[in-house]
Parts: C-alpha cells; sequence; structure tokens
C-alpha cells in the first residue's frame, strides 16, 4: 500500500487554487524552469479518448483496485500536474497536483510510513515521510482541497504555501520574468514547458552541450484540428551556436530517416518533423493525425500494454 501511495503522491502534484491549465501565479518568481500537464484537456481531445480507453481496456481492475485504495480514480479524477524549480537540484523542486482525492484515505496511507510525523505552518498541516526506496525525505501538504504540494525540501514547501496566499512574488507578479514571458498563451495545451539559463541547469554535463549553448527553450504539445502537434522553441547563445544545435537537429532527423529502412511504416513520422533557424531562434515542428499516431503506436508498443 505505501508504494502504491509513493507513486500516486511522487507522480501527481498539482495546485488546488486554479483550473487545469497552468497559472503563473502559482509558480514562484524564481523558478527556472517549469512543467506541466493539463491532464483535462487531454482527456478532451481525440488521441486522449483514444489513450484513456486503451488504459481502462487493459487495467480496468488496476484501475478500480487503485481508486478502491486511494479514493481517486486516476483517469479522471487527478485535474493537472506542474513540477518547477529554482535550479537543476532535484531536491529543490516542487510538484503541484490538481484533483480530487481522498484525504482520509492518503493520510492513513501515509502514516504507515515509519518515518511519519507532522508539523505546521501558515495554519497548514505540513507532512513529512520518507521515500524508502530511494532514501529521500518527502514532504507535502494540502494547500486546499483539491491541491497537493509535494517537494524535498520543506522550505520550499513553505514557500510554495506563501507563493499561493499572495505574500511571496510569482511569476504572475513578475512582469519582467523570462520564463513567464515563455508560458504565456499555453491555456488549453497538454504540456507545457519552459527554461530560462540553460547553462545553469545542465550542471556541466558534457552530453547536455546542446543546453548548455542555449539561453532558453520552451515546449508545447496540443492536438489542433484532430492532429497531434508538438512545438519546441529554443534560443541559442548567438548565431553560431543556433547553426551548430541546427546541425545536430538535422543530423538527428537524418539518422531516424535511416531507420525506416527496417520500419517503413515509420516514415511518415520522419517527414512530419520540421526544423527551422532564423538568426539565433531555432523551431522545431511535429504534426500528425491523432487517430494514425494512436494506432503506430499501439503497434510498436511492449506486448505487455498493447
Amino acid at each position: 500500500m505505501k508504494k502504491c501511495l509513493m507513486f500516486f503522491m511522487a507522480s501527481l502534484v498539482s495546485a488546488g487554487l486554479f483550473a487545469a491549465p497552468l497559472n503563473p501565479a502559482a509558480v514562484p518568481a524564481d523558478a527556472k524552469w517549469a512543467f506541466h500537464i493539463d491532464f483535462e484537456s487531454f482527456s478532451a481531445s481525440q488521441f486522449g479518448h483514444l489513450v484513456t480507453a486503451e488504459i481502462l481496456r487493459q487495467h480496468q481492475p488496476k484501475v478500480d483496485a487503485i481508486k478502491q485504495l486511494l479514493g481517486s480514480d486516476l483517469t479522471r479524477d487527478i485535474h493537472s500536474l506542474t513540477v518547477f524549480g529554482p535550479d537543476a537540484d532535484e531536491a529543490n523542486a516542487v510538484a503541484l497536483i490538481q484533483g480530487q482525492f481522498d484525504r482520509e484515505k492518503l493520510l492513513a496511507l501515509l502514516s504507515l510510513n515509519p518515518a511519519y510525523n507532522e508539523s505546521a505552518y501558515a495554519g497548514n498541516i505540513v507532512y513529512h515521510w520518507q521515500d524508502e526506496k530511494r532514501g529521500k525525505d518527502q514532504v507535502g501538504t494540502f494547500a486546499a482541497e483539491n491541491l497537493i504540494v509535494i517537494s524535498q525540501s520543506a522550505e520550499r514547501v513553505r514557500t510554495m504555501l506563501d507563493v499561493l496566499a499572495g505574500q511571496k512574488a510569482s511569476l504572475a507578479t513578475q512582469s519582467d520574468s523570462a520564463l513567464g514571458a515563455l508560458l504565456e498563451g499555453t491555456q488549453g495545451v497538454f504540456v507545457a514547458a519552459a527554461a530560462t539559463d540553460l547553462s545553469s541547469l545542465t550542471g556541466g554535463q558534457d552530453h547536455a552541450a546542446v543546453l548548455q549553448n542555449s539561453r532558453m527553450m520552451s515546449v508545447i504539445v496540443n492536438e489542433i484540428e484532430g492532429d497531434m502537434c508538438a512545438f519546441v522553441q529554443l534560443e541559442a547563445k548567438n548565431v553560431e551556436a543556433a547553426q551548430q544545435v541546427e546541425q545536430v537537429a538535422r543530423g538527428m532527423l537524418a539518422f531516424a530517416a535511416l531507420q525506416v529502412q527496417h520500419l517503413p511504416e515509420l516514415a511518415p513520422l520522419v517527414q512530419a518533423c520540421g526544423v527551422t533557424r532564423t538568426d539565433s531562434s531555432l523551431a522545431f515542428e511535429f504534426r500528425y493525425p491523432s487517430p494514425k499516431l494512436f494506432a503506430l503506436m499501439r503497434q510498436h508498443a511492449p506486448k505487455e500494454i498493447k
């Protein structure tokens, strides 16, 4: 039971003072990156209908068992997930879950954790436990009936409560926020993600050379007129860096094109991708009919989840 609770609370977290679209007022002003999934918009789409129906077809007993255990139907009751942080340190990341929860059931399961204890902050009960598998401390609270806040840092949870109470700055109050500007106009999309100051987020890792040469990036995934669409915008440090990133992207597409000799049915997916560059800005675009994309994914999925 504890493993189910850890999976649920570590994977699905979002805010309850607002609807499923990302709300800049719920993201602290010091955030350098943010990731948001709007499960409501996804479920309402053609692709979402297909995916949900397939999940229920294969796993209805498991979905029912989890609902009995946690009090929430994970295919309907989780409305959005928002994750963000001020740096690359996992311990400073915060996750918010918006949805319908059975607080009593969740806390009863959580209390079984050997490290479970409680503290108080600004009128909220803050819960402490440990992810036994990873040996990581976890801190969470119900900021509202339909809002869970979770982090590895008690300080970040307290900061989040202050932001939601309007006592600390958020992206909504920072008119000059680069991250806030990247996240504008993302209402209604399935996935909205953005990051600024990318070089500081890579930790100097060699495999992240593309990001080290970039200033900011945004990602949007949505369904438009029955097509699944993904848009990635990247701002490089300068024109030379943008040219290098473009070469890498085009090289990856060329490599993918070679692989379709073995899987010719995937050729349309490669053809649906495009890369363009204007000075130091690059754009990647993917657009493909939702039913066809779902059929391909189902065809090539591992046997156990087909």
